[in-house]
This record gives C-alpha cells, sequence and structure tokens, in this order.
C-alpha cells in the first residue's frame, strides 16, 4: 500500500492574496513617505529663511553700534559702514541673496526718512512665509558720533 503523505503548503490563492495586501501596504507607505518629505523640506526652506532674517537683523545691529559713519546709497543698493580703521557693506540691491525676502526699505538720520546718504536707522520690512516681519535697528548717538558729525 502506497501512502501518499500530503505537504503542507498555502495555495496559490493564499500567496495571491498576501501579495496584494502587501502591495496595497507598500503602497501607503510610499504615499506617507512622499508627505513627509514635502513637509520636510517645507520646514526646512522656512528655517532657512528665518536664519537668513535672524542673521541680517544681527548684522546689521552689530554694524549699527560698531561703525560710526553709516551711509545708504541708494544708486548701488549698498549699506556702507565706516570707521577711521575698518569698512564694511552690506548689499541690498535686486541681486543680493536676501533681496527677495525684502518687501520694504526705510532710512532715517536724526528721525527724518532719507532716501540717499548719512543714516541713523533702517527699518526693513520682510515677508517670512506670507507673515510680515518689521526689522528696526538705529545707531545709538555715542561722543565719538557726535564730534565726528560737528552736532
Amino acid at each position: 500500500m502506497i501512502y501518499h503523505k500530503k505537504i503542507k503548503a498555502f495555495t496559490l490563492t493564499e500567496i495571491m492574496i498576501v501579495m496584494v495586501i502587501t502591495a496595497i501596504v507598500v503602497g501607503l507607505a510610499m504615499s506617507i513617505l512622499s508627505i513627509i518629505q514635502k513637509q520636510s523640506n517645507a520646514l526646512q526652506q522656512l528655517y532657512f529663511t528665518n536664519n537668513k532674517v535672524v542673521l541680517l537683523n544681527q548684522e546689521l545691529t552689530l554694524y549699527f553700534h560698531r561703525f560710526h559713519h553709516i551711509t545708504w546709497n541708494e544708486s548701488e543698493g549698498l549699506l556702507d559702514f565706516k570707521t577711521p580703521i575698518d569698512q564694511k557693506q552690506i548689499d541690498l540691491s535686486e541681486s543680493a541673496d536676501i533681496h527677495s525676502l525684502i518687501k520694504e526699505k526705510y532710512f532715517y538720520l536724526e528721525g527724518e526718512e532719507v532716501a540717499s546718504g548719512a543714516i541713523d536707522a533702517v527699518k526693513l520690512v520682510v515677508n517670512v512665509k506670507e507673515k510680515e516681519q518689521v526689522l528696526f535697528v538705529y545707531k545709538r548717538k555715542d561722543v565719538a558720533t557726535l564730534l565726528n558729525n560737528g552736532d
């Protein structure tokens, strides 16, 4: 008498059902991964934009307190900072990296708005993620500034 031993295995139908369920799960995982990557990229872009604004504010504050002569050159879009031993410039022209964020620029000398020349304060309105933010930096009048300007 010949006995046929039955081999335990999955049927073709069971394997096909498992493969279909696996494909659905992988598809959902890929779509969720895509959404997470988009959100991550948006957050990273927002971080870099905010970082640019914060660094510009810090740089302006540092230069306004460190340098005696500050001038705005409207034609070149440059803020010039000078002392007898040092000179720095900040480019706010249309070719500058930060220009895309700046919505409005105002420059002041002794409380009056000026178009070009010597300044002692600057107000920049920047756009960060559809939200306006105002940067206002001013120069404190110290003895050296008063003596150098002849006030």
